[in-house]
């Protein structure tokens, strides 16, 4: 089914969107560093800027996506900049890759959208290899604009109206635990104004405002923006 976008959001995905090819330039630009013989999964990959990192390390990039036009805008920016990858039009319950395939996964604020996170998780452990490493962020729910939406009655408290849910720390971390996975580290990063989210992300591609939200996320961790966990099977 099609996604219903109402103007709001697609006005701000115009502004945010409209330097993509810019910021690809910008990415493929950057030093790269011999292949390493490493297969590295995105899951939910976006518009591919996480995986384009990795392929600067040296990994062998693999990436999926629900959004095909996503899938396709980033396989042809690979291709443009002679760039050999794999990706697929797919889900995180249901990944279309083997077991026991990468050394590597990322998965950057996708599980807050997935029903069952559970899965979502398995489906990650499955098609690591053994000693395999993840990186999952995904947004604090105790970071303030959640915490105000959610003060005021808000039927969507959610720092995106697509999230079925936010987490905190010890949770998340159990969740992986529950599943099989050997956490290593779980941190708190960055920070959300209790509004004006949206606008805040745009200007941000435009003023250095990065630095002092990390700052902030810093010196009141509690309330960061996002959890970063990193764990391994």
């Amino acid at each position: 089914m099609k996604e219903k976008v109402g103007f709001s959001r697609r006005l701000y995905r115009k502004v945010l969107y409209r330097n993509i090819d810019k910021v690809y330039e910008i990415h493929f630009k950057q030093k790269q560093m011999p292949r390493n013989r490493k297969k590295v999964l995105d899951v939910g990959m976006g518009f591919g800027f996480d995986i384009i990192k990795k392929h600067r390390q040296g990994y062998d990039c693999y990436g999926i996506d629900n959004d095909k036009a996503r899938v396709d805008k980033t396989r042809s920016m690979f291709k443009k900049n002679g760039v050999d990858a794999t990706f697929r039009v797919g889900v995180a319950t249901k990944i279309p890759f083997a077991a026991n395939t990468f050394d590597e996964v990322i998965c950057s604020h996708v599980i807050e959208h997935v029903p069952d996170d559970r899965k979502c998780l398995t489906e990650i452990y499955r098609v690591l290899k053994r000693g395999g490493k993840v990186y999952l962020r995904t947004p604090n729910i105790h970071n303030l604009h959640t915490k105000f939406h959610t003060g005021i009655g808000s039927k969507l408290p959610y720092t995106d109206r697509t999230h079925v849910r936010e987490y905190e720390k010890d949770g998340l971390a159990k969740l992986f635990r529950d599943v099989g996975f050997k956490v290593k580290s779980v941190e708190s990063y960055g920070f959300f104004p209790p509004f004006g989210l949206k606008l805040m992300m745009v200007v941000s591609h435009y003023l250095p405002w990065g630095q002092m939200m990390e700052y902030l996320g810093e010196r009141f961790p509690k309330n960061s923006a996002e959890i970063r966990v990193r764990a391994s099977k």
